[in-house]
Order: C-alpha cells, then sequence, then structure tokens
C-alpha cells in the first residue's frame, strides 16, 4: 500500500476523470481498447493517481 493508502473507487475515478481532462482523454481512449470501464479505470488509476502525491491529494478529496 502507498503512503497516503489511496485506493481504487470506481465512483471516485469517474469524478476524477470529469475534472481533469488528461484523465478523461486517457479513460476514454482506454476503454474503446479494453471494453471494460472497471478495468479501464484500475488502469488509470494505477497509472496516474497511484505513486503521485498531488494525484493521490487531489483524488483523496474527492
Amino acid at each position: 500500500m502507498n503512503q497516503h493508502n489511496v485506493e481504487f473507487d470506481l465512483e471516485k475515478m469517474k469524478r476524477l476523470a470529469e475534472k481533469d481532462k488528461l484523465i478523461q482523454f486517457v479513460v476514454n481512449d482506454l476503454l474503446k481498447k479494453l471494453e471494460d470501464e472497471v478495468v479501464t479505470y484500475q488502469v488509470v488509476f494505477n497509472s496516474y493517481v497511484l505513486d503521485d502525491s498531488t494525484m493521490e491529494d487531489f483524488y483523496s478529496n474527492l
């Protein structure tokens, strides 16, 4: 577990995508390829939120 104990939450990731254009773009692009919403958001969470203290803080406050 990372230092902020940030855990994947699908609804939080959807809110993050609404607020962050890069996350929104990546989700939309990956969703076309993966065709699984939960897996797509998990991949984006693991790649763009975890281990990025700024994104972890933003995500935690959603």
